[in-house]
């Protein structure tokens, strides 16, 4: 097998394992065993191993000293800076951005709003994603824009059957409207402000759920 072909299987069998973890089919603290995992995705225990060291560096599974590999717990104190971090960085993204909003990205962001009121649950997180991205992207902060998208994946992923039980389409379908209206007035303070209360409800909510599962496991 040449080089080319080796990292190639590596790669993959990391991308499978990724998407294994972050869609729950492995639990926060369950063992993952190398030759299990070969058996199940076709592959040697060579292209596992490296995977798992990846995955390690992510953060989505822990190595002990003894090289038994567990899925990473998910810690609420982890996600709640998450949360606060991303708060932080969208709201001085929208400050930027307001004075500089024309009004074609205002609809832009209206339009994602209103495809949003009529969506399926499987549409929402990428809907959501795209509204609060076309309200940051006119601040023209490329890295600080890649920062929140990373910040926003890290926990999203992981958390999708909790945040998708915990969703109020409704307040949140208002929440994105005031914060159009608040930038179209060219109301700085105000969008902040709503931007803010937006994302921190959604956090507090989801880290006591979060609280509670854990709890009873």
């Amino acid at each position: 097998m040449t080089l080319e072909k080796k990292k190639s299987q590596a790669d993959q069998t990391t991308e499978r394992l990724r998407e294994l973890v972050l869609s729950n089919d492995y639990v926060p603290g369950q063992a993952l065993r190398q030759t299990e995992l070969a058996e199940l995705l076709g592959v040697s225990r060579t292209p596992v191993r490296e995977a798992l060291k990846e995955l390690a560096t992510e953060g989505l599974v822990e190595i002990s000293p003894t090289g038994r590999t567990v899925v990473a717990s998910i810690d609420p104190a982890m996600i709640k800076e998450y949360y606060e971090v991303r708060c932080q960085l969208e709201i001085w993204m929208l400050k930027l951005a307001i004075p500089v909003l024309t009004a074609e990205q205002l609809d832009q962001a209206f339009e994602i709003n209103e495809k949003m009121a009529n969506c399926n649950e499987a549409e929402w997180s990428q809907l959501n994603f795209e509204f609060h991205r076309a309200l940051s992207s006119p601040a023209n902060k490329p890295h600080t824009l890649l920062l929140i998208e990373e910040l926003n994946a890290s926990y999203t992923e992981r958390l999708l059957s909790l945040t998708k039980s915990l969703r109020d389409h409704d307040r949140s379908l208002r929440d994105h409207r005031d914060i159009i209206e608040a930038c179209h007035k060219g109301d700085v303070q105000g969008a902040c402000d709503r931007m803010e209360s937006h994302i921190l409800l959604n956090s507090h909510a989801l880290i006591e759920r979060l609280v509670a599962v854990q709890a009873n496991t």
